[in-house]
């Protein structure tokens, strides 16, 4: 048997045995009152005399069906609970299911209570039809002891006095005659009479007799109308309130609570939908936290790496007198680098170069090419020159490496003579600007280290210093910057910002071109690293 059917089953056999209350009290009530003895011909007899027993005695059968009805739509809910219980199961932990049930339990309850109240209401307007019953029938058994009495009044042969003396107390002691008053005001009348006399002479006890007999007939029709009227009327009574039961069961309590419970699964699913998404995200955001605590533990590393690989160097001014020099990284460490070198006491080397990449990446491909450069200086070469061993050096340590575009950089060579006033620059994709009251641009070739695309062979300019020009080279990413109203600084704002800053010193120079960059940019961040370096020629 299917779980489905022993709920129906269920139902059905409460129902019944609910219904069979009804003709076993009826029985029960019937049979004290009429004082007979349980059997099955009394239980036949009542049922000859009373047809109404009939109806009652289908209470089992109507009410066990109208429960297996309310057992199946019961059952049909909670499947329902059940499968909506079971969409949503990801979505809760043990705590919604165990409300769940909870849920469920006090839906069971709920029916039960309620199936408990209006039964205690039909049993009790039993009960009180019944009482009228019995109240009635004590009536109509008092009429038949005051007929004995009248009977035994008429006997000559008794002492009528004392007889009806005896026989009011007896009946006194079994009948609440207060509750009857019309019979018992002609008791007592009787009663005074007998205490006054010490016969009863000259009453007609056969047309008193008759008067009660006629008495009775009429309470009896009457009784027996009041009582097939108050049965209807209960009959009719339970039948409505069933149907109400039922009405409201299938037209309002179960639809609005399935309504109930739905919104409920809903709400309970999408508050631990939005716990375990903010949970992921309080998660993710840790995670993120130790990566990125991580990566500035690398970086700080990196960037004290990077210093020290350059302690041995002497600062600029040391080397070229007045220069200023601004490193503005996107990151923490960037990918552009200044090389600088003393080939005798008048003949210096400055190199600006820009790796593809930011940050760590950036920096340690920086370092591999001024590896490189160290190698290469000790040679004596042209800027040409040296910039073609640069790439020659680079492809060949990189050749077993799959894509070689990744490793590319741009470099500025400048060779300065200050005995001669004269230098000499090459560059790849990076030019030489030369600030006298204007700015003398000195191009580049397209030419990246470390690439075959689009490549132009190095050409190196001689060129003819006075005193107080600035030598001034920079990464694309000065010229590359955008300010918040998304304008391109470009080559020609950036030539301008360098004339605007008018100093013979390298300090104020660099603090005046700082101001107008910050200016420009308004706040905006940088999207490339930046560099800028600039010699002044002495006097």
């Amino acid at each position: 048997m299917t779980s489905f059917s022993k709920s129906v089953w269920f139902y059905a056999l409460f129902g019944a045995c609910f219904g069979a209350l009804f003709p076993i009290l009826a029985l029960f009530m019937t049979i004290r009152e009429q004082d007979m003895t349980w059997s099955l011909q009394n239980i036949k007899l009542l049922h000859q005399n009373n047809s109404l027993f009939f109806i009652i005695d289908s209470a089992p059968l109507v009410l066990g069906a109208v429960f297996a009805v309310i057992g199946v739509f019961t059952k049909n809910q909670i499947e329902y609970l059940a499968t909506l219980s079971e969409l949503e199961r990801n979505l809760r932990d043990n705590y919604y299911n165990a409300s769940h049930k909870f849920t469920l339990r006090k839906l069971r309850i709920t029916y039960v209570s309620l199936f408990f109240v209006v039964g205690t209401m039909i049993v009790g307007g039993l009960f009180l039809v019944m009482n009228n019953c019995y109240h009635d029938t004590n009536k109509l058994n008092l009429f038949r002891e005051v007929q004995s009495m009248y009977g035994i009044l008429g006997d000559s042969s008794v002492d009528a006095p004392e007889q009806m003396q005896h026989e009011y107390k007896r009946i006194s002691s079994l009948y609440n005659l207060n509750a009857y008053p019309e019979i018992k005001t002609e008791l007592d009348l009787l009663y005074a009479q007998s205490l006054e006399a010490t016969s009863f002479t000259g009453v007609d006890y056969n047309a008193a007799l008759a008067n009660m007999s006629a008495f009775h007939v009429d309470f009896y029709k009457q009784h027996k109308e009041n009582q097939m009227f108050v049965s209807v009327s209960c009959g009719v009574l339970v039948l409505v309130i069933i149907s109400l039961l039922v009405f409201t069961h299938f037209y309002f309590f179960a639809p609005n609570f399935l309504l109930l419970q739905k919104a409920i699964i809903e709400n309970t699913a999408a508050r631990h939908l939005i716990q375990k998404q903010a949970n992921e995200l309080q998660l993710a955001k840790d995670e993120n936290d130790e990566i990125l605590k991580q990566l500035r533990l690398n970086l700080s590393t990196a960037e004290h790496i990077r210093d020290v690989l350059k302690v041995y160097k002497k600062p600029l001014p040391e080397i070229f007198g007045e220069v200023f020099h601004i490193d503005k990284p996107m990151q923490t460490l960037s990918g552009d680098y200044i090389w600088y070198n003393e080939r005798s006491k008048d003949v210096k080397t400055m190199i600006l170069g820009d790796c593809v990449g930011h940050g760590v990446a950036g920096t340690l491909l920086s370092t591999l090419y001024e590896e490189f450069i160290e190698q290469i200086e000790p040679l004596g070469l042209s800027p040409d020159a040296f910039i073609v061993e640069l790439d020659d050096r680079i492809k060949s340590h990189l050749s077993h490496l799959d894509g070689l575009d990744q490793f590319t950089c741009e470099v500025g060579v400048v060779v300065l003579d200050k005995s001669k006033k004269k230098a000499w620059f090459s560059g790849s994709n990076t030019d030489l600007i030369v600030v006298n009251g204007k700015c003398e641009t000195y191009k580049s070739q397209r030419f990246s280290i470390g690439s075959y695309k689009n490549q132009e062979r190095p050409f190196c300019y001689e060129i003819d210093l006075h005193a107080g020009d600035w030598l001034v080279m920079y990464s694309d990413g000065y010229k590359n910057l955008i300010n918040n109203q998304h304008q391109r600084m470009g080559i020609t704002n950036a030539h301008n910002l360098l004339l605007q800053c008018k100093s013979d010193s390298g300090e104020q120079y660099q603090v005046q071109l700082e101001n107008e960059i910050n200016s420009f940019l308004s706040g905006a961040k940088s999207y490339d690293d930046m560099t800028i370096v600039g010699i002044k020629i002495p006097e």
